[in-house]
């Protein structure tokens, strides 16, 4: 989970939640991070409604991959996957 990015004339930026979803293959998913979250909005005091924010993400994120939504598709991960492979191979 991750702010909107901003673009300036120096480079992209964007503030980090911490918190991750790692989705298997069998389209199983895990919530990474909660810990890491829960310390650092509280040390970097985030406003109760971003908490909110974020955690309702979170669970729209979860219900995308549970109804296997784009982009938790076949389709669009091996789409994804092709695109950075020809990216990797332009390097």
């Amino acid at each position: 989970m991750s702010s909107p990015i901003l673009y300036d004339d120096e480079a992209m930026k964007y503030i980090d939640y911490d918190l991750d979803i790692k989705v298997e293959k069998d389209g199983s998913y895990k919530v990474l991070d909660m810990n890491e979250y829960k310390r650092n909005s509280s040390r970097m005091q985030y406003p109760a409604e971003l908490q909110k924010i974020i955690l309702l993400e979170m669970q729209y994120l979860k219900e995308l991959i549970e109804n296997k939504e784009y982009p938790f598709t076949n389709k669009a991960v091996l789409g994804w996957y092709k695109y950075f492979r020809e990216l990797d191979g332009e390097m």
